[in-house]
């Protein structure tokens, strides 16, 4: 679930609780909010009312969270929107920065390879190639390096941008 998504769900939560606390009655439904790809509305399940988070891109895909389900979600809140804050201001720039640091070094390593990688693919291939170590030695030391799993998880990233940066440099010949 997106962020905003959740932040959606806290909002409406004193309405949501409200009608989940509420007596159930057959066939009375709410919707509380929608999306282009979420669905969050409410229903009686067993019962008991249900809140019903369903996709709207795959069909059969749906969530119910009863009473007990909300509440625990509630007291969760402040533990997923500090994970949140702190992933989007602290560590979103420190990766931001080291993507721009292996860019760097994958710059330099480029013009001294003998054969240089010709597409996309072979680019892909020499990111990879690429020690770990030499690129962690060439930057700051901070308490958080994820040179290592930028290379594992945005290597066609890292080969599209490595693209971009020498497309108005290189030969006709290489075929991006």
């Amino acid at each position: 679930m997106p962020a905003n998504f959740l932040r959606r769900i806290f909002s409406l939560m004193g309405n949501i609780l409200s009608f989940i606390l509420d007596t159930p009655e057959k066939y009375k439904r709410n919707l509380f909010s929608e999306t282009d790809n979420i669905l969050l509305s409410s229903m009686v399940y067993q019962g008991e009312n249900v809140l019903v988070v369903a996709s709207k891109t795959k069909a059969g895909c749906r969530v119910l969270l009863n009473r007990s389900d909300l509440i625990h979600l509630q007291y969760l809140e402040w533990r997923i929107f500090e994970s949140v804050v702190r992933k989007s201001t602290i560590i979103r720039p420190v990766v931001l920065k080291q993507f721009e640091i292996i860019s760097n070094y994958i710059d330099q390593e480029f013009t001294n390879v003998k054969s240089p990688p010709k597409t996309n693919e072979e680019m892909i291939i020499f990111i990879k190639n690429l020690s770990d170590d030499k690129i962690i030695g060439s930057t700051p030391k901070e308490d958080m390096n994820f040179i290592s799993q930028l290379k594992i998880n945005a290597t066609t990233k890292l080969a599209e941008q490595w693209a971009q940066r020498w497309s108005g440099e290189m030969s006709p010949e290489v075929n991006l």
